[in-house]
C-alpha cells in the first residue's frame, strides 16, 4: 500500500512546523528511541490540541494520526486529509479506522495515536466546563473563567477527583472554587494532608487507556513507543517538552493488559516525576 499524502505532509510539516518550533521552542528528548524503519506506533499523553506537532517534529518519518472525524467535517477537513490522517468514530468501535491503520502498519508505516482516547483538557469539554463553571459563576465572568482554564491546562481527570471529593464533603465548596485553577499543586498538597492517596494522585494524571495501541502491536509486530508531554503551549517559555520512552514490543502470546498497564505507569511515572 502507497503511503497516501505524503507530499501534502511534508510541505505542512516543514512550513507549519517551523513556525511551532520559532514559536514554542520545545525541547525534543530521546528521540533516538524511534526507529528508523519498520511498523511503529508512537503514543502518549492527550492534553492540548497542538500535542501532534511534537511527535511529528520528533522524526523524519510520516506519522499517521488517528483523529475524530468531527475534524474531517470542519473547515480545517483538508488539512487533515492532505496530512494522512485516519478518521476515528468515538461513538462507536470504529473497526474500519482500526483496520485502516492495522494496513499502515503491515506495510511497515508509523501511526500515532492517544492512548486515552480523548483530549484529557477541561477546556476542551464543553459540557463539563459548563458544569465547573455553576460552581464558580458567582466568583468570576465565563469568558475569563475559560481564561484560566486554558492557560493552566486544566485536567478533566483531576478536575473529575476533585468533584468527587467536594460530592463526598472530604473538601468545602469554598477550597473547591479556590483551587479549581491549580488543580494538580491542591492535589499534591491534599496527598500531604492524608484526604488523600499517593496513588489517586498518580491515577489522576491521565485517563484511562485504551486498548487500541496493544492491541494493533501485537498483531503487526510494530514497535510500541510512548512518550510524555510535559510544560505548556506558551511563547518562549521553553518549559514545553516530549520525552520518548523506551519502546514497548507486544507478543503474540503477551498479557495487553499487563502491556497496557506497563506503558500507563511509564508514562505516568515520568509526568508525576516532571511535575515535582
Amino acid at each position: 500500500m502507497k503511503e497516501k499524502c505524503k507530499i501534502g505532509y511534508t510541505i505542512n510539516k516543514y512550513l507549519l512546523g517551523g513556525l511551532f518550533l520559532l514559536y514554542y521552542r520545545p525541547k525534543i528528548v530521546n528521540k533516538e528511541y524511534i526507529p528508523k524503519d519498520g511498523p511503529i506506533i508512537l503514543c502518549g499523553n492527550h492534553n492540548h490540541l497542538f500535542d501532534q506537532c511534537l511527535p511529528i517534529l520528533s522524526t523524519k518519518r510520516m506519522l499517521h494520526y488517528l483523529a475524530k472525524k468531527e475534524y474531517f467535517d470542519g473547515p480545517f477537513s483538508l488539512f487533515f486529509k492532505i496530512c494522512g490522517c485516519i478518521p476515528v468514530n468515538r461513538e462507536i468501535h470504529d473497526d474500519n479506522a482500526k483496520n485502516e491503520a492495522i494496513d499502515f502498519l503491515r506495510e511497515g508505516y508509523a501511526i500515532g495515536i492517544y492512548p486515552e482516547g480523548t483530549r484529557n483538557s477541561l477546556f476542551s469539554k464543553k459540557d463539563k466546563l459548563d458544569e465547573i463553571y455553576d460552581y464558580v459563576k458567582d466568583t468570576i465572568s465565563y469568558k475569563k473563567f475559560k481564561k484560566n482554564i486554558k492557560m493552566n491546562m486544566t485536567r478533566v481527570s483531576q478536575t473529575d477527583l476533585l468533584l468527587s471529593l467536594l460530592n463526598n464533603n472530604k473538601i468545602t465548596k469554598e477550597e473547591f472554587i479556590t483551587n479549581i485553577y491549580n488543580v494538580d499543586n491542591y492535589l499534591k498538597t491534599l496527598v500531604t494532608k492524608n484526604i488523600i492517596t499517593e496513588k489517586e494522585y498518580d491515577n489522576s494524571l491521565l485517563l484511562p487507556f485504551k486498548y487500541g495501541t496493544v492491541s494493533m502491536a501485537q498483531k503487526t509486530g510494530a514497535t510500541i513507543v510512548p512518550y510524555a508531554i510535559t510544560g505548556h503551549y506558551r511563547f518562549s517559555k521553553n518549559n514545553l517538552k516530549i520525552t520518548f520512552l523506551k519502546p514497548v514490543n507486544v507478543g503474540l502470546t503477551d498479557d495487553l493488559t499487563e502491556k497496557n498497564i506497563l506503558i500507563y505507569e511509564e508514562i505516568n511515572s515520568f509526568i508525576k516525576n516532571a511535575n515535582k
